[in-house]
């Protein structure tokens, strides 16, 4: 079977290189002797046509997820409406309108719409561009979330085997224990909340203190520990307040 980049080498220098040439011989062979200013324009326009025909093959084997916007741009469906119009373009002004519309009606048109299908492609390409930033953010600001609600989660699975070595008595009723309703409310946040730069240091310094709160319960003395849930409490209500601050400023 060929290789990869036997296949590449084909389809992005030989087959395009001898379409190019075909195409040369082609218009030398059936343009007769004199070599007006339209066989030239003719020609080079349709060189032009094959290598943006063939450069769009090309960037049909690149998945969406890879491309810069100038990429997008070539895959984009005006590629193939631009072919089109440019074959069609030369075959009706070359068979039938050559002897009544001067030459440079003709280049203004192909200049005209060419421009035109540049422009338009290049919004779409700098919307899909702006689109394909806008989905990254969302996804690494679910990862950040998931992290997040992953570390606090462990804080609480911790917790509740330390209360149950312990004994120590839960003070919320309807949740695993006191920290679950933190988890939950992390677990909550929309990923628009990272666009404030405090959401990152909260959420941190909740896990931080967490963690060495759940490290003092451990060591604590056995006399102390009645009035851990209640501290836990505590902990967990001035945590969700905080964090509710957040989804405040961001709505």
């Amino acid at each position: 079977m060929p290789t990869r980049s036997k296949i590449t080498l084909f389809y992005g220098v030989v087959l395009p290189a001898t379409v190019i040439v075909t195409t040369i011989e082609l218009f030398f062979a059936l343009g007769g002797e004199g070599k007006t200013s339209l066989f030239w324009f003719n020609l080079c326009y349709t060189i032009a046509i094959e290598s943006i025909f063939f450069v769009y093959l090309n960037m049909l084997r690149f998945s969406s997820d890879r491309m810069t916007g100038a990429f997008y741009l070539m895959k984009s469906m005006w590629v193939p409406y631009y072919i089109i119009t440019g074959i069609a373009t030369i075959l009706v002004y070359s068979i039938l309108l050559s002897h009544f519309v001067p030459m440079r009606f003709y280049i203004s048109t192909i200049i005209i719409y060419t421009l035109f299908g540049v422009i338009v492609a290049g919004i779409t390409a700098k919307n899909y561009m702006i689109q394909k930033e806008q989905t990254v953010r969302i996804q690494q600001r679910g990862k950040i979330l998931d992290y997040y609600t992953d570390s606090m989660s462990q804080l609480e699975k911790r917790y509740t085997e330390i209360s149950r070595k312990h004994d120590i008595p839960s003070v919320t009723s309807g949740y695993n224990c006191e920290l679950t309703r933190l988890t939950l409310k992390i677990r909550s946040l929309l990923p628009r909340v990272f666009d404030l730069d405090i959401t990152l240091d909260k959420l941190d310094q909740i896990i931080d203190s967490c963690t060495e709160m759940l490290d003092a319960v451990e060591t604590a003395p056995a006399a102390d520990r009645q009035s851990i849930s209640d501290k836990v409490k505590h902990f967990t209500d001035r945590s969700i307040d905080e964090i509710e601050i957040i989804k405040i400023l961001t709505r």
